[in-house]
């Protein structure tokens, strides 16, 4: 499809060869465009838009969720297995995603209210595809990141900080760890004693793992935030903007990247390595096995909150 829309400016090999690299650029969530403004001239695009916008969302929702949804609709069911149904992480993803997108989308919208955008239909096509494109931690643009306002930041770090799901192809700490943290949060102010999610009990295990992913990115964040403080003569905004791109391995920018010194270019490097490889992973590796403690100690009581 994105070559056929190409063949209209360019030569058709060209055009084939800028269809391909631009559907696996998207849909491996990289972010590497052959034009030098990137996708700002599509803005206005329908086809661009829509394309590269499914793409993004196939490659970072996750390979099970992908298949899982294709069992759903397409599986055939044996007569001994139960009736078809999606499984818990799916539904999670699921729901997660597009609430994920439509809000980011609103507020970069409000954000940019006063941009000088031609038409409301460039607007809504614009803030669509940077919440896209930050929630799947893409990082393909249609507008420039240095001239974005702070509420649109904002939304596009915190986007960025959550970034894709489980198994796909982007960053953060993942829609279902943030999802798990939310549903955890209520859980405890409900005081309900058990998490249950879609009608399935979620272990402590489980709830423990997604508290300490999001704790460990945001003690990373913030170190790197502190260091690059010293380190860079930009704002606090640009920072922690350039710090969060690097932890969802996402690409965008406000501009400061080629102005970083040595040291901020190592941390930011060493941050998108743990960003893509996972805090908790690089954590479990460098503990190795659990021990298991052969006596069980009293409970202990903390006051909190």
């Amino acid at each position: 499809v994105l070559s056929l829309y190409w063949m209209k400016e360019f030569p058709v090999k060209h055009a084939i060869y800028l269809g391909i690299f631009h559907s696996v650029s998207a849909f491996c969530t990289a972010g590497f465009s052959l034009f030098p403004d990137n996708l700002s001239a599509y803005r206005d695009s329908i086809v661009i838009n829509v394309i590269i916008g499914i793409l993004c969302i196939g490659g970072s929702v996750g390979f099970f969720v992908l298949y899982d949804v294709y069992k759903f609709f397409f599986g055939k069911a044996r007569e001994y297995e139960t009736p078809k149904k999606l499984l818990v992480h799916t539904k999670l993803v699921l729901i997660m995603l597009p609430i994920l997108i439509i809000t980011g989308a609103f507020l970069i919208y409000l954000s940019e209210w006063n941009t000088p955008l031609p038409s409301f239909k460039d607007r809504i096509l614009t803030s669509t595809f940077q919440a896209i494109t930050a929630s799947t931690t893409t990082g393909f643009n249609t507008l420039d990141t240095g001239t974005v306002k702070t509420l649109g930041l904002a939304t596009m770090i915190m986007l960025m900080y959550i970034g894709a799901s489980p198994g796909g192809t982007g960053g953060g700490v993942k829609t279902t760890t943030f999802g798990l943290l939310i549903s955890s949060i209520i859980s405890v102010i409900s005081m309900k004693d058990e998490l249950i999610l879609f009608n399935r009990r979620i272990s402590a295990r489980t709830k423990d793992k997604a508290f300490a992913i999001c704790t460990i990115a945001l003690l990373l964040i913030a170190l790197d935030v502190l260091i690059l403080s010293v380190t860079e003569k930009a704002s606090f905004m640009e920072i922690v903007f350039e710090t969060v791109s690097a932890f969802g391995t996402v690409g965008l920018s406000t501009g400061i990247t080629p102005t970083l010194s040595v040291t901020g270019k190592i941390v930011l490097v060493i941050t998108m390595l743990i960003g893509r490889v996972g805090p908790l992973a690089i954590g479990f590796s460098i503990r190795g096995k659990c021990k298991v403690v052969p006596i069980k100690y009293p409970e202990g009581g903390i006051l909190v909150g």
